[in-house]
């Protein structure tokens, strides 16, 4: 393999002692110079480690309050036996009631002209008026390549809401954040 066609990651300790070569394009992403740095001749310092723990405060806390588990798995059960060879059965349950049920939000984010080879965070924020229920935070790599990226799936961000069984409207507000990360 020819020298100048290997790459080192820039994260590499290895990295140190190579220029970055670098191709221009046309992209809507700011750039930012890579350090040139000449690979050290000797070996870095060390520092000594203390060898005294650091102090520590008695601080008061307060247990956190026992709370019964959610029973959400068996509201009626009955064993059901298949004979040898039974590939079918038909069961009927009746008079079940609806316990913990609740509401589900699936969202799914998808960014748009995106840098390639940056970091990149993903907030995605659940109020219902002024009030913040949930949030999600997502951090994620956009890709090598030298062109700006069009669309970046960010992933599907799940929530979940109890509710009472055949709940009335309710209007929620989803908002997303977005912003590239320096490392």
């Amino acid at each position: 393999m020819d020298e100048n066609s290997k790459t080192i990651n820039i994260d590499s300790p290895l990295y140190e002692g190579f220029e970055e070569i670098s191709t221009s394009a046309e992209c809507c992403c700011p750039t930012t110079a890579r350090p040139t740095t000449a690979r050290p001749t000797t070996s870095r310092p060390t520092t000594a480690r203390p060898t005294t723990t650091a102090p520590t405060t008695s601080i008061p806390t307060t247990a956190a309050p026992t709370q019964a588990p959610c029973t959400c798995c068996s509201a009626e059960q009955r064993p059901i036996t298949y004979d040898k060879c039974e590939l079918e059965k038909t069961e009927t349950f009746n008079n079940v009631t609806l316990d913990c049920t609740g509401r589900l939000l699936d969202v799914n984010v998808t960014l748009r002209n995106v840098c390639p080879n940056k970091r990149v965070a993903v907030a995605v924020l659940v109020y219902e008026g002024s009030n913040l229920l949930s949030l999600k935070v997502c951090r994620l790599f956009t890709g090598e390549g030298t062109n700006c990226i069009s669309t970046l799936n960010a992933g599907r961000f799940c929530f979940v809401f109890d509710d009472a069984p055949c709940p009335p409207s309710r209007t929620l507000t989803v908002r997303i954040i977005a912003n590239y990360l320096e490392r």
